[in-house]
């Protein structure tokens, strides 16, 4: 590179293959903690809720013969009630359950449920993570945006 007589920059090798793609290490880089956090964290915490409801659903199905509408209403007012079935969805919703067959249920949603918990505050945490991950990774791409830009969009 030499400077021309008007002091501009005048590059004399061949550079096209330089500037013929666009640089996208930062997308990659982003794609890959998106497939590698969905491998290691998201599909893990999945498998254990669902082995957790089939275990819950299907106990539940044999102890009380509801329809699986039903058992899932009662699992949603379980988990509403840290698990603990509440007066009113017993009274409204569940008057058929007598006392025995409700702390059966509820000590089967808590041994149910309880690697969720754990596997929850694990997904809370991921979920902070991922989300200062998400925004490092936005703010990257407003800036290599920015530098792919041709000259004329890019901002002054």
């Amino acid at each position: 590179m030499t400077p021309s007589f008007k002091g501009n920059v005048r590059v004399k090798n061949d550079t096209v293959n330089l500037f013929r793609y666009f640089a996208a290490t930062a997308q990659a880089v982003f794609l890959y903690t998106c497939v590698q956090e969905t491998i290691e964290h998201a599909l893990p915490d999945k498998v254990v809720y669902l082995q957790a409801y089939g275990r819950f659903s299907q106990v539940t199905q044999a102890i009380l013969e509801m329809p699986n509408q039903k058992i899932d209403l009662l699992r949603h007012f379980l988990k509403q009630a840290i698990g603990h079935l509440s007066k009113h969805a017993r009274m409204k919703e569940f008057a058929i359950l007598t006392d025995a067959k409700t702390t059966r249920i509820e000590g089967l949603y808590s041994d149910s449920f309880s690697k969720l918990a754990d596997a929850q505050a694990v997904v809370s945490t991921f979920r902070a993570t991922h989300d200062e991950r998400r925004n490092l990774h936005h703010r990257e791409r407003v800036c290599v945006g920015a530098l792919n830009a041709p000259p004329s969009h890019r901002t002054r």
